[in-house]
């Protein structure tokens, strides 16, 4: 693999995406993809009833990306049905896990009290299985709150991820006079537009289960996000609405550290090492808004990428938040597509005048 940066800080005009040989996400080995895949219907099977399908049709009636049930330990638990099933996936996806976290944590601070941000480092890949999810208070303040939050699959007891989440008293600020400064605006210009060679892999029409994600521009950089117009009428709290936002940042965001370097290099392996939000005091105006999110990559090489982000409510024009991401990118050169040898080729324009001029002879 490379070591040399692939960019760092510049300025750069990516060219319209396509579709590369290596333009995938982490693909296991044979023998791992059967041992998750066999993990995951073990937790599905129930006596006397057939397993959960995996079939998106089937999945679409039973599920709730952010339902965690409170255990009798004090933790909560996400249930396997409720994992996003996206296209054969095997791991659990990383968004999912932090809105999890940001949920189980809400739990346990104040009541009242805003979550200001999120920090979630991966410590392995998931499995979409049943996981249970552990907080610890670190600190509660006058005005300020941490907790430590586990996550940890129950069958093998695996710690997936952790995360620290920190809540504030917005409320009471307001009450003492603290005015708001200043706020990025929405930049001008984001259209709808079609395809126009971007690859939309997590869009799928007809599926209302899935989450909206479509570009924006043809940059590779901005995209049009949505929650699931099946499950709209769930973000009915405050809660449900932040932690809607931060399972959606995680939505095509290290991918923007490819960008820039798509038409000479391919996708190897990526994925998620740490994941961060700084939400910013607003929500979604209603559960069917749509979301603009502006991405960009500072850094990427020695294996690493780094991206952060911006996301606005585009019914609202309100700063949702600020994400940071850092993830695995292993690339390799991009395959070019080889010339076709010509020693043996005869132009069909030559073919004709050779046999002209045999008949002449």
């Amino acid at each position: 693999f490379p070591h040399s940066p692939l960019h760092a800080g510049r300025r750069s005009t990516p060219s319209t995406p396509r579709r590369t040989r290596g333009d995938a996400t982490l693909v296991l080995g044979v023998r791992e993809r059967a041992r998750c895949v066999k993990q995951q219907q073990q937790q599905h099977e129930q006596p006397h009833k057939e397993p959960v399908a995996r079939s998106l049709s089937m999945s679409a009636f039973r599920t709730d990306y952010l339902r965690i049930t409170p255990s009798s330990s004090g933790s909560a638990i996400a249930r396997a049905e409720d994992w996003w099933r996206y296209d054969g996936a095997v791991r659990a996806f990383g968004g999912q896990t932090v809105a999890h976290c940001v949920l189980a944590a809400i739990r346990q601070a104040p009541a009242g009290w805003s979550c200001h941000s999120i920090h979630t480092h991966f410590l392995r890949g998931g499995l979409m299985v049943d996981t249970r999810y552990e907080v610890t208070p670190l600190r509660v303040g006058r005005t300020y709150s941490v907790y430590r939050v586990r996550a940890i699959e129950i069958e093998g007891d695996h710690e997936i991820a952790h995360a620290v989440v920190s809540f504030h008293d917005e409320v009471k600020e307001r009450e003492n006079g603290a005015p708001r400064l200043h706020t990025a605006r929405m930049p001008p210009g984001a259209s709808t537009c079609g395809d126009d060679g971007v690859t939309r892999t997590l869009q799928r029409a007809g599926v209302e289960s899935w989450p909206g994600c479509e570009p924006a521009d043809g940059s590779g950089l901005r995209w049009r996000l949505s929650w699931p117009s099946e499950m709209a009428g769930a973000l009915n709290t405050d809660a449900r609405r932040v932690a809607a936002i931060a399972f959606l940042s995680d939505l095509r965001f290290i991918w923007a550290a490819h960008v820039p370097h798509q038409d000479k290099y391919a996708i190897a392996m990526i994925t998620s090492l740490d994941h961060t939000l700084h939400f910013h005091g607003a929500a979604f105006a209603t559960g069917d808004t749509s979301v603009l999110y502006q991405m960009e990559s500072p850094f990427a090489g020695e294996g690493r990428g780094l991206v952060r982000g911006w996301m606005w409510d585009e019914v609202s024009g309100a700063l949702l938040a600020t994400t940071v991401q850092e993830g695995v990118l292993r690339v390799l050169p991009a395959v070019e597509p080889a010339e076709p040898d010509r020693t043996n080729m005869i132009d069909d324009t030559e073919k004709g005048e050779r046999s002209t001029v045999r008949s002449k002879l």
